[in-house]
């Protein structure tokens, strides 16, 4: 089913995270630094700092990337 997307500003940001998910299920995820801030940061549920910087979450998705399996990626989309 295709998204209900009015604005150019909307297109834009669901093309993001297309190509966003893409680099990811696709199994490139040295790509996703392409779409990280240099001042990234990924945090735990409970914000317990685990990679700072674009280069650092990078490489947590390398290695994630090798820690799961992605069977079946679920677009959903987008809500209003």
């Amino acid at each position: 089913m295709a998204p209900s997307i009015k604005t150019k500003v909307e297109q834009k940001l669901w093309q993001l995270v297309q190509d966003l998910n893409a680099t990811w299920v696709k199994g490139n995820p040295e790509n996703l630094i392409n779409f990280f801030h240099e001042d990234m940061v990924i945090v735990s549920p409970d914000f317990e700092l685990l990679g700072k910087g674009n280069e650092a979450c990078m490489e947590s998705y390398i290695v994630l990337q090798f820690s799961y399996l992605v069977i079946q990626p679920l677009l959903l989309t987008p809500l209003r």
